[in-house]
């Protein structure tokens, strides 16, 4: 009976041993998936890492890295990198796992409660004011106050006097805030740089204006973690204009989460911030910012003053005292209507001064929200305007500048997954491994 059975015994046996020595090595083939996709990422860019924070994989240094395992016998693998930092949904993913887990949870809390200071003040900053308190009286444009005379055959003996008031009290401010009128892109949700017309001084020249505002100013700060999660990063690891801060006469320099002095980067990274807010490379973007600015704080002076009840009583009064002073001077020939000229003057003054603060802050200085005196100002400087232009725009358009910027200072192609695939006679075993995961990123923190 033994002899019999001992045939059977040892089938069964064997079979458990072949069974037991094929899942040892489809287990270490899955050990080795493992080890090879980590070992891998454990070599990751050391520049890269410096320079923006990102942990980033280049092919050759993998290939480096994977060559010296050694492998069972009979047993191939494949290796292969994914999510490259070019691609938007990788570069954001990359962001939000640093800024969840390595930067300061002070850093977006900081800028969220920045974002929700501006929003209190949609009210007095909508962009509705500018199209309800023009007068309707500005059909002809600025002509309107300064009406083309006919060609006389004789110059009548007023019209030197009324050209010596003319330039006196309303063409010299006129004239002076032309220079700071310029075209103004500005761009739209989707990071697409688009004009806005800029016509103060003609009825409905501003609507374009007050869109722009409702977009900057009415911002809102829920639902934008991903705008918030890029613009911070931005405005924490890349190069400025304005890197500074001027406060009480004593410069503050920007520094990175980990102490660095963005002033000290290297020259050739100039703009970089400036390029992600706009999409236009050196000196032109840092130009159409400060054009920007410039609208935005002349749009909210204007509406400063024609809803401040004094300074447009006072503007009124200047009207009728010119349109009066005008009609006397041309005996009776020119009549202009008071609430044209306290409108004209207004805007000029507005974008005179709204001029003069977008120098003042690309020169490292505070200039508060609001024009005027208000407990519950928010002082205001050069970055706090570029996160504004930065935080409306599509993620997308985000990420995919700041890729372009990560190439510029950083050449290659960096890498931030690696899919291993272990091949032993008909069993094959796949393992993707990536630098923490963004919800793992957000768990941690």
């Amino acid at each position: 009976a033994l002899c019999l059975a001992m045939p059977a015994f040892l089938f069964l046996f064997s079979g458990i041993l072949k069974a037991c020595h094929r899942d040892r090595i489809e287990t270490n083939i899955a050990r080795a998936a493992v080890l090879t996709s980590r070992n891998a990422l454990a070599c990751y860019d050391r520049e890269l890492y410096k320079t923006f924070g990102l942990f980033g994989l280049r092919q050759d240094d993998a290939d480096k890295a994977i060559s010296s395992i050694g492998l069972p016998s009979g047993v191939s693998q494949a290796v292969s990198l994914e999510e490259p930092l070019s691609e938007p949904q990788a570069v954001k993913d990359a962001v939000a796992r640093h800024m969840s887990y390595r930067a300061l949870l002070s850093i977006l809390q900081d800028a969220l409660d920045k974002i929700r200071s501006v929003k209190a003040w949609e009210g007095q900053l909508s962009g509705s004011w500018l199209a309800e308190l023009e007068p309707d009286t500005l059909i002809a444009g600025y002509k309107t106050v300064d009406p083309d005379l006919p060609d006389y055959e004789e110059d009548p003996e007023w019209l030197g006097e009324y050209n010596t008031y003319m330039d006196d009290n309303i063409r010299a401010s006129y004239q002076e805030s032309l220079t700071f009128i310029a075209p103004v892109l500005a761009p739209d949700a989707e990071g697409i740089s688009t004009p806005i017309e800029v016509r103060p001084f003609e009825k409905g020249g501003l609507s374009g204006v007050g869109a722009f505002l409702d977009r900057i100013f009415m911002v809102s700060p829920e639902g934008i973690l991903d705008h918030v999660m890029l613009t911070e990063y931005s405005l924490c690891y890349l190069s400025s204009a304005v890197p500074f801060l001027i406060r009480n006469g004593v410069r503050e320099y920007d520094k990175t989460p980990d102490g660095r002095v963005i002033a000290d980067f290297s020259i050739s990274r100039q703009y970089e911030l400036e390029y992600v807010a706009l999409g236009i490379h050196g000196s032109s973007a840092h130009r159409s910012i400060k054009l920007i600015i410039s609208l935005m704080r002349f749009a909210a002076h204007l509406i400063y003053m024609a809803t401040n009840p004094s300074i447009r009583a006072h503007y009124q009064t200047i009207g009728v005292t010119i349109s009066s002073a005008v009609a006397a001077i041309s005996l009776g020939t020119v009549i202009i209507p008071p609430e044209a000229i306290s409108w004209v003057l207004m805007a000029a003054a507005s974008i005179i001064n709204g001029g003069k603060e977008a120098v003042q802050l690309c020169k490292g200085e505070e200039v508060p929200l609001w024009p005027g005196n208000s407990a519950y100002n928010i002082p205001m400087r050069y970055r706090d305007y570029v996160r504004l232009i930065i935080v409306i725009q599509s993620p997308d358009a985000i990420a995919k500048r700041l890729s372009n910027v990560i190439f510029q200072a950083c050449p290659g192609i960096f890498y931030t997954a690696a899919r291993t695939c272990m091949y032993w006679e008909e069993v094959s075993f796949e393992y993707v491994a990536g630098y923490l995961r963004r919800k793992e990123a957000e768990a941690a923190s």
